[in-house]
């Protein structure tokens, strides 16, 4: 996968229309954003009746400021009624004008429009209505002189069956994976993208996912676990072909939540944050668009050992390695983060040097290491692995 593409497939959802909370800090959010070295955001679409007016400032900050938008249609808005009414005819054209309305503001900052979001958690809505919501949405996204063909249509969310193919309805399968007890991500990711889709979707979104960083015998976690976790919940979605992963969430907005990968009191960054930004500090911001086939040879990885490889325009490698294994101890509610293993990669090319980094570990230091000459000839070199991604960085 190209550097480029890992960049813009990292994601983070945030709740700007909240007007209280630590949302409401639109600067600091974006200075959030910037730490984690995430450009693109999801958020939902209000109709400007909705919000009166006080939700586009902010996000549009954000726009300014080189952050992208996934945009998630919705349903809100006293103009149709309230509750809420999931009609085409009434909600759907409040819903482009407010797309458009950031699209006047800032070109190309809406990257993909959504549907419908979690309608199972939305009272009063059918899937039947969400349907025509969504085939009503394709329509007038690819219509949409500001958005284009281009931008891709991701399917709505909720409880049920959809095929992996639609045309007409959407671009890309879209899954909101919340592994349970302490679960890897990996396995659940698969078990949903099964479970809403007849088939295998070739492209595919996650638009929300996440732990709670308190354990809670449900989806939480402690704040270690929640840091490796989402760690290699990014390296799945890259090893897997999602086009994006959207994690939950940026900040706990209020006391008593804890999705958030900053924290309510402080507002500083939990450990997952850290992890990001030390991911994204060491990997250049890579522009080059070309996918390159990376030949690659490990041995003494266990097969619950995943790989992923990121190629720069300068012709470096970046080989992550992690073994996806639960660690998270269900009955004592308790994290056990496993020894550092070796084991022998080569990766063919003529490299002038290779070092190694982690972003859990060392940070953004690289440590040089040398070929393992006595294993198979010197293009052979001794990594590292756990349970969460430890990079070998081959320099050209």
């Amino acid at each position: 996968m190209p550097l480029s593409q890992f960049e813009s497939m990292q994601g983070v959802n945030v709740h700007m229309e909240y007007g209280d909370g630590l949302y409401s800090n639109y600067k600091q959010v974006l200075s959030d954003l910037q730490y984690l070295g995430i450009t693109h955001i999801r958020d939902g679409v209000n109709s400007p009746g909705y919000t009166a007016g006080l939700y586009f400032p902010d996000i549009e900050y954000l726009l300014d400021n080189g952050i992208f938008a996934d945009m998630i249609i919705s349903t809100q808005g006293p103009e149709c009624g309230n509750p809420s009414n999931s009609t085409a005819a009434c909600a759907l054209p409040l819903n482009m004008q407010a797309v458009d309305t950031l699209l006047q503001h800032k070109a190309g900052s809406v990257t993909s429009v959504e549907g419908l979001n979690e309608i199972n958690n939305e009272a009063g809505v059918t899937e039947a209505e969400a349907q025509a919501m969504q085939t009503g949405t394709y329509s007038a996204t690819k219509a949409d002189a500001g958005l284009g063909k281009s931008v891709p249509v991701l399917d709505f969310t909720g409880l049920n069956l959809h095929p992996a193919v639609s045309p007409g309805s959407f671009d890309q399968a879209n899954i909101h994976p919340y592994p349970k007890q302490g679960a890897e991500p990996e396995a659940t990711f698969e078990e949903n993208m099964t479970y809403l889709y007849s088939g295998n979707p070739t492209a595919k979104a996650i638009t929300e996912f996440g732990y709670r960083s308190v354990p809670d015998g449900g989806d939480g976690v402690n704040e270690f676990a929640q840091a490796d976790m989402t760690l290699n919940g990014i390296m799945d979605a890259a090893a897997d072909g999602y086009s994006s992963i959207y994690l939950y969430e940026l900040l706990d907005a209020y006391a008593g939540q804890y999705y958030g990968l900053f924290h309510y009191d402080d507002g500083g960054p939990k450990l997952a944050a850290t992890y990001i930004h030390n991911l994204n500090t060491v990997l250049p911001r890579d522009r080059a668009s070309n996918p390159v086939v990376v030949k690659a040879i490990e041995v003494g990885l266990p097969g619950t050992a995943r790989q992923v490889a990121l190629t720069a325009s300068n012709g470096d490698v970046y080989v992550f390695t992690w073994n996806e294994v639960n660690s998270w101890n269900v009955a004592q509610q308790t994290y056990t983060s496993p020894a550092m293993l070796g084991f022998y990669e080569q990766v063919q090319g003529t490299w002038s040097s290779v070092t190694l980094f982690s972003p859990a570990l060392s940070g953004t230091y690289e440590v040089p290491i040398a070929a393992a000459g006595q294993y198979q000839g010197s293009n052979y070199y001794f990594g590292l692995y756990t349970n969460t991604p430890v990079c070998m960085h081959f320099h050209k």
